[in-house]
């Protein structure tokens, strides 16, 4: 549902406010205020089997959410080692849902130190490349 038919559904108790605080974020979006941002890298004790979940999120450069966003993002995972980790979400994409959406990671193969690099990527949103936003895992079992 976009954001439009959700104010449209709730047409008898929004704000008019809101429908500018849309306006505002869509517009600062359309001026290439725009970047995805992720959790922190993680060091985690796990086992085979256990996942991992990234929040990521669409937002502008002071940090507020553009939950007008629903849409699909690339994940990618490099520097594994010998396969520890895999990609848990569908064709290894991201579905956002009002800005805000989850890369699932789980672990294959548990062995101490071994790491890798999660990319959340987005080839076009409005019209503009967005940065890549990276993060680190690694397994800590001491």
């Amino acid at each position: 549902m976009t954001y439009l038919d959700y104010l449209k559904d709730r047409s008898m108790r929004y704000k008019i406010n809101n429908l500018f605080d849309y306006l505002k974020a869509v517009e600062l979006a359309m001026n290439g205020d725009i970047e995805l941002n992720m959790d922190d890298d993680k060091t985690i004790d796990a086992e085979a089997g256990d996942q991992v979940v990234y929040e990521v999120e669409l937002e502008d450069g002071d940090g507020t959410l553009h939950k007008w966003f629903d849409g699909i993002a690339d994940i990618a995972l490099s520097g594994d080692n010998d396969g520890s980790f895999s990609i848990v979400n569908e064709d290894d994409e991201i579905d956002f849902d009002r800005g805000k959406g989850e890369v699932i990671i789980e672990v294959d193969t548990a062995e101490d130190g071994h790491n890798a690099t999660i990319t959340v990527s987005s080839d076009d949103i409005l019209g503009y490349d967005i940065a890549d936003e990276t993060s680190d895992i690694t397994l800590d079992l001491s």
